[in-house]
């Protein structure tokens, strides 16, 4: 099964940024929208994984959220990777909350190497994917948009780089848990299911 591992983000959150996605989606381009329901922000992702590797997961998740507390994330301001040239991803940027999640992350990734899964190459990240381009089709006035098109902030959405536009913004969340979480790809899209959740700040098993 092919999995990954994310903090999850409120269902009303979720709601506003599919309302976002489905507004700049009528600027064109052939992009593929994220469901509500599989908007996160990965941590790692796994690739395929049998079940009796799950467990092994859940500890390594849980050393790496042990003495962690809870923190506040923001979402703020929209991007596209690359930086330039034709986009692949549309992203929404993180700000409040960026360095702690970028910690989280490289400890997960540090721990699940120790498992021996590939360690990742890029840096991290703090964003959320709200789209991944299909083709490059039409994608000319999205892709201004979004990477400052009406005078961004040049990348001061949580370090997601690329550039940025102002006119997005959440209210705060406070990230709690880690969430080990199962992908099935179907025709309308991916299924998410969460295999294990181990809250911050509780002490490894």
């Amino acid at each position: 099964m092919r999995a990954f591992i994310a903090v999850d983000i409120p269902d009303n959150l979720r709601r506003s940024l599919a309302e976002v996605a489905g507004r700049l989606g009528g600027l064109g381009g052939d992009v593929k929208w994220v469901r509500p329901a599989g908007i996160h922000v990965t941590l790692k992702f796994l690739g395929e994984i049998g079940e009796e590797r799950v467990d092994e997961v859940a500890e390594a998740m849980a050393r790496a959220a042990a003495g962690k507390r809870p923190f506040e994330v923001t979402l703020a301001g929209l991007g596209a990777f690359p930086p330039k040239g034709p986009p692949r991803v549309i992203w929404v940027g993180i700000d409040r909350g960026a360095e702690e999640l970028t910690r989280l992350a490289a400890e997960v990734d540090c721990l699940c190497a120790g498992l021996g899964f590939e360690p990742e190459r890029r840096p991290f990240r703090a964003h959320v994917t709200l789209g991944r381009v299909r083709s490059p089709r039409g994608i000319g006035k999205l892709a201004d948009e979004v990477r400052g098109g009406r005078g961004g902030r040049g990348g001061g959405a949580g370090g997601a780089g690329g550039g940025g536009w102002s006119g997005f913004s959440a209210e705060p969340f406070m990230a709690g848990s880690v969430k080990l979480m199962r992908s099935d790809l179907r025709p309308s899209g991916a299924v998410y299911t969460c295999l294990r959740e181990v809250a911050l700040g509780q002490e490894a098993g």
